[in-house]
């Protein structure tokens, strides 16, 4: 570790990390490069236990609540995040250098409006481009948006989308952003647990997540009831949420109870298991900014077929490590599924360049990209 990274006090400020486990290899590589650091968040994953706390150096700061504006028909909701403002005191008690400020929330405009008083610099962290995230249909959001990215220090874009969002939306110069893709999976910790799996009809898709509209799980479902009886597989949803026992119904309508094993809710190390057993990972999602389980399903060596709209398909080779199609398409998402029943030979060769791909993007190259830009920016 260099002497900077030893003096350099870093402080991550993300409103919510409710669905985040995957924030673990990540943050415990960041605190071992730069010993002091903080993690602040309002909301924490479910399973986020007292030592994961202290390992990743992690602080709750009040409790993150959600006013609900507009209810999205297929994509995210939209809702203002409410944040204590005691983040303030315990930057102020902290000292930090440098402020990462994930997206455009309360405390990225509270750690700008004290950054003179803080004598810190802010470094903003923007995920993925989506349309109900970038809201560019809302000039008062885009109006104090672009306030805000005027007045950080520098602008992080974790994806190309997102790069291209702060550009072409909120007309931040190219000089001012760093594209560093700082979501990234790790397998290991997914594979943990072994477990025995009860025998599937090979191949096996496998859809991890919430089962909500969001995700177009219906889609998928219609596509794998398009196939007919050439779909000789096992699609395998593991997750949970409003639209399960709707879409169960309408699956078992639909003859479909043979052919699709639904999971419920699995632990995060139990999911790796399914991660790892599985021979395609399915996304058809209507809209999200990154999709972190698409990046992981690549870590452990899986073909992908997802909907142009997951930000990580950027990640996707078509015809070579996966298979992209529109969302809402059925006819597309089909038409991939029956590409890897009818050619089997393509489920090895597509992993293969998957695991590749995901591979350059270990938290441990990551950080390394992102130390580039923090200790430039830390002076």
């Amino acid at each position: 570790m260099s002497s900077r990274k030893g003096t350099l006090r870093i402080a991550w400020l993300v409103p919510t990390a409710q669905f985040g486990p995957y924030w673990v290899p990540l943050l415990k590589e960041f605190g071992r490069q730069y010993p002091n650091f903080k993690f602040y968040s309002g909301l924490l994953w479910q399973e986020c236990t007292e030592r994961q706390k202290e390992e990743c150096r992690i602080e709750s700061v009040g409790r993150c609540k959600t006013l609900m504006l507009r209810k999205s028909k297929e994509g995210y909701d939209r809702g203002i995040y409410f944040l204590s403002p005691g983040i303030i005191p315990a930057l102020l008690r902290f000292r930090p250098n440098l402020v990462l400020a994930e997206a455009f929330s309360l405390w990225t405009l509270l750690a700008i409006l004290f950054k003179r008083i803080g004598r810190w610099r802010v470094l903003i962290l923007y995920d993925g481009s989506s349309p109900n995230v970038d809201l560019k249909d809302s000039k008062l959001r885009t109006v104090v948006r672009r306030w805000m990215a005027r007045r950080a220090d520098r602008m992080i874009a974790n994806s190309r989308g997102g790069m291209q969002y702060l550009i072409e939306t909120l007309g931040v110069a190219l000089s001012s952003i760093s594209q560093v893709t700082y979501l990234v999976p790790d397998p290991s910790t997914l594979i943990k647990k072994e477990i025995t799996l009860r025998e599937f009809h090979r191949p096996l898709f496998l859809y991890t997540g919430q089962v909500i509209t969001r995700k177009g799980i219906r889609v998928l479902l219609e596509a794998v009831k398009s196939l007919g009886p050439v779909f000789k597989g096992t699609l395998v949803i593991a997750g949970d949420g409003a639209e399960r026992q709707t879409l169960e119904k309408w699956a078992e309508e639909n003859g479909l109870a043979d052919r699709i094993h639904w999971t419920g809710w699995l632990s995060y190390e139990v999911l790796g298991d399914y991660v790892r057993n599985c021979d395609v990972f399915v996304f058809p999602t209507f809209e999200d900014t990154w999709g972190m389980v698409l990046t992981e399903a690549m870590a452990c060596g899986k073909p992908i077929i997802a909907s142009t709209a997951a930000g990580a398909s950027e990640w996707i080779q078509e015809g070579q490590s996966g298979f992209l199609v529109n969302p809402g398409d059925v006819r597309g998402l089909a038409d991939a599924i029956h590409k890897f029943i009818q050619e089997p030979s393509l489920i090895p060769a597509f992993g293969a360049l998957s695991k590749t791909i995901a591979d350059d993007f270990s938290p441990e190259k990551a950080m390394a990209r992102l130390s580039d830009v923090l200790l430039k920016e830390g002076g």
